[in-house]
């Protein structure tokens, strides 16, 4: 099923991203995408050329879900983002602490976001507004702390710079060059692994219900029905697969 695209939508592609003879080079994260066909390379082009989908569609229908099929298509690959708040965005840039500082930022937006029933009960219930800033800047640094695991772990293993953070609504993801199935269970599992293990550590100095909520939290993440979860079944699947 196509997402919902609206004609008068604008988008932008992504940096670090360009158009080759063959197909688009990502190299943000060191890949190719050949397309062989040729009315789809010339529609991407045009994508490419223009910013705005109305700029892209006419009053054949079926050229339309052509050009939906094909902007879903590069958005789900992050190669353009629309500049609707809540579409898929992503962060990108050669320089690894800027892209980190931009990744804070939007976490810090995020949860300010998130934590705003609360500042609304506050103000009907009078709760406690020092202890609602707590938990707010306390989970900012838990879900940065969880995306620089997954970060630490792939540096460390593919001894690669070739990522960029993919963000929609409420949902962060590291995308990197493609790895083998090992190294992608133990990438996967770093992100909660690495939080609840400082959250364990920090408890033994000081106890907080936040640095509990958060293992909780964490160790949900690696059920298979969350992105981190799900890349780590599929990894074992495919080192069971190759073991065979």
């Amino acid at each position: 099923m196509l997402m919902k695209i609206y004609r008068f939508e604008k988008y932008d592609v992504a940096k670090g991203v360009s158009l080759t003879k063959h197909g688009i080079l990502d190299e943000r994260i060191g890949q190719i995408y050949e397309i062989k066909d040729e009315e789809e390379f010339a529609l991407v082009k045009r994508i490419f050329k223009e910013n705005c989908v109305d700029n892209l569609t006419d009053w054949d229908l079926h050229k339309n879900e052509k050009v939906k099929e094909v902007l879903e298509i590069l958005s789900d690959a992050d190669i353009i983002s629309f500049r609707c708040p809540f579409r898929q965005k992503n962060i990108y840039n050669q320089k690894i602490e800027l892209q980190l500082w931009r990744l804070l930022l939007y976490i810090f937006w995020i949860s300010h976001l998130a934590f705003t029933p609360l500042f609304l009960y506050y103000i009907i219930m009078q709760f406690s507004l020092a202890q609602i800033f707590f938990y707010c800047e306390v989970l900012i640094l838990l879900i940065f702390l969880h995306e620089c695991c997954h970060l630490a772990a792939y540096k460390i293993l593919c001894k690669n710079n070739n990522f960029f953070f993919s963000l929609s609504f409420f949902r962060i993801q590291l995308v990197t060059a493609p790895t083998d199935s090992t190294k992608s269970f133990w990438i996967s599992i770093s992100g909660a692994g690495g939080t609840i293990l400082v959250c364990v550590l920090c408890l033994l100095v000081y106890f907080d219900w936040a640095l509990l909520l958060a293992i909780i939290l964490n160790g949900l993440m690696l059920l298979p029905v969350f992105d981190d979860g799900k890349n780590m079944v599929n990894a074992l699947r495919e080192m069971k697969r190759m073991r065979y």
